[in-house]
């Protein structure tokens, strides 16, 4: 009869660690039906405690348009407002050179082509 090795598991501080079981190394003695139960039973009991949206967002086909302008005088609200609702915006009427913002969206881009390692 062939023996096997077994080796302990490691010891911290003079206590035994066994690692955690997983869900495959834990029997199932739930039917598909009791499982559906259980979720059941599950979700009524959260039910009441769960909130949902009270509405829909409205799908934004572009994103927020946000001016630099001297004349803006509500910038910071704006900004805050585009970055609360769509998380991002763009920035229009800044002095900031179409090279510059050319040059930066290429360099972002070639980061991504960079060979794994």
């Amino acid at each position: 009869m062939a023996s096997s090795t077994h080796t302990p598991p490691p010891k911290l501080y003079g206590t035994i660690v066994a690692s955690p079981s997983t869900p495959s190394m834990q029997p199932n003695h739930l039917s598909t039906l009791d499982a559906a139960d259980a979720i059941s039973r599950l979700l009524q009991r959260l039910l009441p405690i769960l909130s949902l949206p009270t509405r829909a967002s409205p799908r934004a086909n572009s994103p927020s348009s946000v001016s630099f302008s001297d004349q803006n005088l509500n910038l910071l609200a704006d900004l805050l407002f585009a970055s609360s609702q769509h998380g991002f915006f763009q920035l229009i009427d800044h002095p900031i050179p179409s090279q510059l913002a050319r040059s930066a969206e290429s360099d972002s881009l070639a980061l991504f082509d960079l060979p794994r390692h």
